[in-house]
């Protein structure tokens, strides 16, 4: 009777050996994140995740009773310190047979069945022991992120940081960037004063374009359009109250554009690597606004 109980633990051995809740690898800011926008995925999601230490843990200590409950049985075979070293053989062979495809297969089902009694036994427990159970499983998680706002909060809550608090400010800004398209930090075509090829830069449209606050102005032939070059105000200034200029002498004819749909950190990308501190923004054909430097920064 002793051999027959004795073999029905080891086989319960081999299952809880075998018998796991598996992880959500999905971090629980992201999960949180996805459920306050709807996602209800992530509410199951989450909950799973939130009980995956619980029912581990249970399995666990299950293993260590049914591991203590063989070493008892064994010692009413023989001697006791005989029946530990025993134990422990049985022990280490059931976790090599836990290992095939078939007692995972099994155990799986099993857990299935087991789930909701594992939880009411976890449910039991004291809240000061699941706290230390759910902080174990914490700190045992790797630093993982799954999206550009985990990232950031990573960074920010951890106290030795790697990168200085400009640097987490500028890391910010790219990846908001890559988020973003142009038309959303452009200046749009009907807030800028836009110059005429044909226009006389006398000193009272000097003083106009000086109260706009534009460092550079757009140059259209008649059809708005139709874009000719580009004046800096720093050109505009070096005519003096004496001096007036048509537009179209003092221009610049090579100015670079945007597509007002492209990502703003690819867009970001050509200005630096142009050297162009300015560009006009298209829409297909259409002049729809310009875009500084300085916009993506602020």
């Amino acid at each position: 009777m002793l051999m027959f109980f004795s073999g029905l633990v080891f086989i319960f051995i081999i299952l809880f050996f075998a018998m796991r809740a598996d992880d959500v690898f999905i971090t629980e800011f992201e999960l949180n994140r996805r459920v306050e926008r709807g996602d209800r995925r992530a509410e199951k999601l989450l909950l799973k995740k939130q009980l995956t230490p619980s029912y581990n843990f249970v399995i666990k200590a299950s293993l260590v009773t049914f591991s203590i409950i063989l070493v008892l049985l064994i010692s009413e075979i023989t001697e006791p310190l005989r029946a530990f070293f025993i134990t422990v053989g049985l022990v280490a062979v059931a976790s090599l047979i836990a290992r095939s495809s078939l007692v995972f297969k099994i155990s799986k089902e099993i857990f299935g069945y087991l789930k909701p009694y594992l939880l009411a036994v976890y449910q039991r427990l004291g809240e000061k022991t699941k706290r230390r159970i759910i902080k174990e499983n914490k700190q045992r998680s790797h630093p993982v992120f799954y999206s550009k706002e985990e990232l950031m909060q990573i960074i920010g809550s951890n106290d030795q940081k790697a990168l200085s608090n400009n640097e987490i400010t500028w890391l910010g800004l790219v990846l908001r960037a890559s988020n973003g398209v142009v038309s959303e930090i452009m200046t749009a075509k009907d807030d800028l004063r836009i110059i005429h090829q044909m226009e006389l830069l006398g000193p009272l449209i000097i003083d106009e374009i000086h109260k706009t606050g534009q460092d550079k102005f757009v140059v259209t032939q008649k059809d708005e359009n139709e874009i000719v070059g580009v004046i800096s105000i720093e050109k505009v200034s070096s005519l003096d109250d004496k001096t007036s200029q048509i537009a179209k002498n003092i221009m610049e004819r090579e100015f670079m554009t945007l597509e007002d749909d492209q990502n703003s950190l690819e867009a970001f990308a050509e200005m630096i690597k142009s050297g162009s501190d300015f560009a006009i923004v298209k829409r297909g054909a259409e002049f729809v606004g310009v875009v500084r430097i300085a916009d993506f920064i602020e």
